[in-house]
């Protein structure tokens, strides 16, 4: 198991290079198992993030099967709904890809490390479904007194499991073995964004995705460039962007993913073809450069998503997810 001493060497560095983080943590439920699924299989719970910072979680210790032989190869993939898992653990396309990370299991019973992509929970209840690839989960049979777990910053209510991944009628209660570990606040060091919250699905039936290349930068001029896809072709959109937070308040049918106030930068068209081939892009080095935003400097946190016309949704509107970052020199 990773040690707490570990994780805060490794984000100090991380803040002293982008400022991102105030400190670390971790919250463990148990390693204490006496069941287990199938290969493929997944665990979901609810996780309520009770800081009102958020949190960035960065990876896990996760508990084997006894299936899975010591120093196999296998992925964790990691998801969220909104509010909560109950009812949701038959339809994958209630969930989310958050983050993602390859690991060499160990025996059973020794926690097994997984260094997930970075993703962000805003303050707030959402659900959370770990699934294995090519390995299969160990848990323990909830009793009502072992299926709650909280901290200062975060609170777990565990939960059930499913021997194929959203698929099938779940197990219930069945809690969760291991460790999440995180930092306080949103966002990654400098050239690492993390993606969070949820986009909302068009009248077309399609999910805008937020994505970003480059190394974002108070100096650079360009280099850090920002793009939605699988957008309405040929709409109106802009992105927009909060300095103080991350958000997942219920906003216009989807989801508004930072905290006002909030700074709308330059409307642009999506281009592309029908139904979902337009996309939104922004260079959002060039933008700081412009000088619109003088708080924009180096050290600055930034939660930024896509808003763009829907004309045949209720609301005539769209949201996409949403990424973080903080700015680096």
């Amino acid at each position: 198991m990773r040690s707490t001493s570990f994780l805060q060497t490794a984000f100090a560095a991380c803040a002293l290079a982008a400022g991102a983080f105030a400190q670390s943590g971790s919250i463990t439920t148990t390693f204490v198992a006496n069941n287990q699924g199938s290969i493929g299989g997944a665990n979901y719970f609810d996780v309520n993030v009770t800081n009102p910072a958020g949190l960035t979680i960065t990876n896990f210790d996760v508990h084997c099967s006894t299936s899975t032989p010591a120093g196999t190869n296998f992925t964790v993939e990691v998801y969220t709904t909104p509010m909560t898992y109950m009812g949701k653990e038959a339809n994958i396309g209630l969930w989310t890809l958050v983050g993602s990370g390859n690991a060499v299991s160990n025996a059973t019973t020794i926690p097994t490390p997984v260094d997930t992509s970075d993703f962000v929970l805003p303050q707030g209840q959402v659900g959370m479904a770990i699934r294995f690839i090519s390995a299969g989960l160990r848990y323990t049979n909830g009793t009502g007194s072992n299926q709650n777990y909280s901290n200062a910053d975060i609170a777990l209510a565990l939960g059930s499991a499913t021997n194929v991944a959203f698929s099938g009628t779940p197990f219930t209660p069945r809690v969760w073995n291991g460790t999440i570990y995180y930092n306080i606040g949103g966002g990654g060091c400098t050239g690492n964004p993390a993606v969070y919250c949820t986009s909302k699905v068009n009248s077309a039936g399609c999910t805008p995705s937020i994505g970003a290349t480059g190394t974002p930068s108070a100096s650079a001029g360009s280099g850090f460039v920002l793009t939605t896809i699988n957008e309405l072709d040929n709409r109106f959109g802009l992105y927009f962007y909060s300095k103080t937070g991350a958000n997942n308040a219920l906003f216009q049918g989807g989801f508004l993913c930072g905290t006002p106030p909030l700074v709308r930068t330059p409307v642009q068209n999506s281009g592309g073809t029908p139904p979902c081939g337009g996309a939104y892009t922004m260079d959002f080095n060039a933008y700081v450069a412009g000088g619109a935003d003088p708080a924009l400097v180096s050290g600055q946190q930034v939660w930024v998503q896509t808003w763009s016309r829907d004309p045949a949704s209720p609301s005539t509107t769209n949201l996409s997810d949403a990424i973080t970052v903080t700015l680096g020199p």
